[in-house]
């Protein structure tokens, strides 16, 4: 899963781009436009199997006509109890929650707010939907989906988290200030 940013630009999970020999080449958008991935970059330090800068910007290689998302920049557009929607493309298909189902409770000291928190009351984030987008209550990007965690006995699912765009906020236009020259596209 992944999120356009920009017409030339996408947002996905690190731990996506894990193998370094099937790394994604092409962006498949929602309308069926293939679009070749012609740059990729990373936020360091990363550390696989750990939760630290799972992010990625991706550059492509031509426009894509779908219309990109306006992504929350400070702290304060995200409020612990607000309602959220995800989605992303697991078990085959595009998936995209209802109100309700996630709410967003908040950041751990341990994550330093580098994890949007999410609890899931009516459902989960799956395998395959990293990468994928988590909106806030007013339509804005808030996170990109990195994790579920599941108990191991009962199989019941402990937690969901996303990277927090907020915190990455700063990395995120400095580096598309650097690689476009219309950022951001959307109105500040």
């Amino acid at each position: 899963s992944a999120v356009l940013i920009h017409p030339r630009a996408i947002l996905t999970a690190r731990h996506c781009f894990s193998n370094p020999l099937n790394f994604p080449s092409y962006f498949w958008t929602h309308d069926g436009q293939l679009i070749r991935i012609v740059k990729i970059i990373t936020r360091e330090p990363y550390y696989s199997g750990v939760i630290v800068n799972d992010i990625v910007i991706c550059i492509l290689e031509n426009d894509c006509v779908e219309p990109p998302t306006n992504l929350i920049k400070t702290t304060f557009e995200l409020v612990p109890g607000e309602c959220l929607i995800t989605v992303g493309w697991s078990l085959g298909y595009k998936k995209i929650s209802v109100k309700g189902v996630m709410t967003y409770y908040g950041s751990l000291i341990e994550d330093n707010g580098q994890i949007m928190r999410m609890l899931a009351t009516h459902g989960s984030v799956y395998y395959g939907d990293s990468g994928g987008g988590v909106f806030e209550d007013n339509g804005k990007l808030a996170g990109i989906i990195d994790f579920m965690s599941m108990d191991a006995e009962t199989a019941a699912i402990l937690d969901n988290g996303a990277a927090k765009l907020d915190y990455y906020y700063p990395w995120i236009d400095n580096i598309m200030k650097q690689e476009v020259c219309d950022w951001p596209w959307f109105s500040e």
